[in-house]
């Protein structure tokens, strides 16, 4: 089964899909937050033939909810009831700043404040993705 990561923010949204085995997670692509969001999902999901989603939870350090995870449910809640896809939340802390350090690309910036610049939100949504999936794997 292939799987959609998201990782949700206020302006962008990245987006990763799993390999066909649900083993491997890769960035895909990064869409605007606007009103195009859910049909450009549902597009990709098709697509890409996804039977399930995992989407970033957003927690600050003491394990409380961020003011961004009402959206996210909302979210999560459009997608199960519009689409009939199963929705898994996963722990998005420090995703982002994970994906940061990994170069995009060999003409990626290489200094720490070009990296901070550099869109990252696809390689946080699969970083948010492959944790998913080695959990899954771990449990089988």
């Amino acid at each position: 089964m292939r799987y959609l990561g998201i990782d949700y923010g206020t302006k962008r949204v990245g987006i990763a899909f799993s390999d066909e085995d649900g083993a491997f997670a890769f960035p895909e692509t990064v869409l605007p937050n606007d009103e195009a969001l859910l049909p450009r999902v549902w597009e990709l999901a098709k697509e890409h033939g996804i039977g399930e989603v995992v989407i970033g939870a957003s927690y600050d350090y003491e394990r409380k909810a961020n003011p961004l995870m009402k959206d996210i449910l909302r979210f999560k809640g459009n997608i199960e009831k519009e689409f009939g896809l199963t929705v898994h939340l996963i722990d998005e802390t420090l995703s982002s700043g994970e994906a940061r350090r990994v170069p995009q690309n060999a003409d990626a910036p290489r200094s720490r404040e070009q990296r901070s610049s550099a869109p990252v939100d696809a390689s946080a949504a699969a970083i948010i993705l492959q944790h998913f999936l080695d959990t899954q794997h771990h449990g089988k």
